[in-house]
């Protein structure tokens, strides 16, 4: 009666491979799916900040934060945010991709 070959380095690279390449794939579709509806939002004409399919908001938070002082707390970054992104009939609320 053979026995079966014990693991070796090659058969735990290959299932090490598979299991990155499925994380990687899960996480593309995840952040897809996430770009997708925030893309649906601003069809919509939802309040939120100039968009970037690649970066979502983070290119429109640069300018407002170099706008505040060095020692700011995160909750005043983003009410900076809505204040500088604020429609003119609307209310202050803006929606964030990050």
């Amino acid at each position: 009666m053979d026995r079966p070959e014990p693991l070796t380095v090659k058969y735990a690279a290959f299932a090490a491979l598979v299991v990155c390449a499925g994380l990687l794939a899960r996480a593309i579709v995840k952040g897809f799916r996430t770009r997708l509806m925030f893309y649906r939002l601003r069809q919509h004409g939802m309040p939120m900040p100039p968009w970037n399919p690649v970066l979502g908001h983070l290119a429109a938070i640069l300018p407002v934060m170099n706008t505040l002082p060095k020692n700011r707390q995160q909750p005043d970054t983003f009410k900076a945010l809505c204040r500088a992104y604020k429609k003119k009939n609307g209310d202050s609320v803006i929606y964030v991709n990050m």
